[in-house]
């Protein structure tokens, strides 16, 4: 089924959410809008529901959903032991080495920098140690989420050993291997990278605005709070900076080391679903050990604090599951391939500006950047080929315009995750960051007609 129908679940799913700012009934009136036009085809009434449940059915989705509750159990437990007061204090008061809202800021970018290979665990890390810096400093949540969705939704694509550009090389070496075309994949998403201009305007962007100082503005809400200490533990001794720190570094290399074992000895080629799964619950393993030999907690107390944190983020798993449904439902309907199928009426000089805003609205409509990529590399490729245009531009407007699409559809995972992670509602993070992102959007999209003249 490929026609205009098929976009109707979209624009009722993105009009309700932004109306009613409630993402969870866009969906739900986005999945069974979805499932009642495919009823009218298949006869299947149960389609809508049987797409929820079918989430499940997906390896990758369900530990991706079961690894954000894992990550809350983490941080919960990390706040309660005081790991989270002495992270603070240490850095603060002990070493100096965060002395304000600048610095503050500059760690959760460099480490949303450093964690190219998984954007899921790259944003919650990114989350996990800039929460207590943001707080300290009086930093709206909204900024945090900025940063760590910039830098997890991005990062990956612009590191060329990193795992989206191993995806990104593997269409596009299938899809010249197709043309019977002999050139090397690799090379040029390398030589690509460079034009990948959204992506690269917006992280000088956000890098800018630590550095001058440019606040996000809060929701009213969170002006009410007060900045606090989770520590629950009555011996301040046993408050230390560790308790942290040992648990994150156990996190990030246990995921490190997964990718690198399912990888064959390439981090690039890993099962990333797998790698945060079993990260997340070995760092909960090691994480109860540590607490108990240091006598923080008895393994009963360190339980209801895993459950706890579990708790918290139970309503954005829920909403996690039908974003996976939607998209799923999305495919089914042909979305993409409907969309994609303008690129033929694009004129020669604004192809790439074309291809770039085409990119944009795929990546919103299905909330996901590699939708862009899988639909438009295959269809887009032969025809700028054929036409003359540098590959490498094609491939930097495609990827440009599938983040940008990905990092503001409040029907997308990443969205989701960051603003779970940052304690506010994906569309009010959606709606702060706008001005960053539309911004590096219109830079792009200027450099795209520009090259496109040339």
């Amino acid at each position: 089924m490929i026609n205009i129908i098929s976009i109707i679940p979209v624009l009722i799913t993105l009009i309700i959410a932004f109306i009613k700012k409630n993402v969870f009934i866009a969906l739900i009136l986005g999945v069974f809008t979805a499932a009642l036009i495919l009823t009218i085809n298949t006869g299947d009434l149960l389609l809508g529901f049987d797409s929820i449940a079918n989430v499940f059915s997906s390896d990758s989705t369900s530990k991706t959903i079961i690894f954000i509750l894992l990550a809350s159990a983490i941080m919960t437990v990390i706040n309660k032991s005081g790991g989270v007061e002495g992270f603070i204090k240490y850095f603060t008061e002990d070493k100096k080495i965060v002395r304000g809202k600048i610095s503050a800021q500059l760690v959760s970018f460099i480490i949303g920098l450093m964690i190219f290979v998984d954007g899921t665990s790259s944003i919650v890390v990114t989350a996990m140690v800039g929460k207590p810096f943001f707080k300290k400093y009086n930093i709206s949540n909204e900024k945090l989420a900025l940063i760590s969705n910039t830098t997890g939704s991005g990062i990956a694509w612009l590191i060329p050993f990193g795992g989206a550009c191993a995806f990104l090389t593997a269409i596009l070496a299938t899809t010249l291997s197709g043309m019977n075309v002999e050139a090397n994949a690799f090379s040029i998403v390398v030589s690509s990278v460079r034009y990948q201009f959204y992506t690269i305007t917006l992280l000088i962007i956000i890098l800018i605005s630590i550095v001058s100082k440019t606040e996000v503005k809060r929701s009213s809400l969170e002006k009410e709070k007060k900045f606090k200490y989770g520590t629950v533990i009555k011996n301040s001794d046993k408050i230390k900076a560790k308790n942290m720190i040992i648990p994150l570094l156990f996190l990030i290399s246990s995921i490190m080391v997964i990718l690198f074992a399912t990888g064959n000895g390439d981090i690039t080629k890993g099962d990333s679903a797998s790698a945060v799964f079993s990260g997340g619950i070995l760092t909960l393993i090691a994480t109860a050990i540590f607490y108990a030999i240091s006598g923080i907690c008895d393994f009963n107390t360190y339980i209801d604090w895993c459950f706890e944190g579990m708790k918290n983020l139970f309503e954005i798993s829920v909403i996690l599951v039908l974003a996976f449904a939607f998209s799923d439902l999305m495919g089914q309907l042909n979305v993409a391939q409907f969309l994609a199928s303008f690129a033929n009426y694009l004129p020669s000089n604004f192809m790439i500006a074309g291809i770039f805003i085409l990119s944009i609205i795929i990546g919103y409509t299905t909330g996901s950047s590699s939708a862009s990529v899988i639909l438009l590399i295959p269809i887009i490729i032969p025809v700028v080929y054929q036409m003359q245009l540098p590959i490498e531009f094609v491939l930097g407007a495609i990827v440009s315009g599938g983040v940008f699409g990905d990092q503001n559809s409040p029907i997308s995972d990443s969205p989701i995750l960051t603003a779970s992670m940052t304690n506010i509602s994906v569309i009010r993070h959606v709606r702060t960051q706008l001005p960053y992102t539309l911004t590096a959007a219109s830079i792009a999209l200027l450099g795209f007609i520009i090259i496109g003249f040339i």
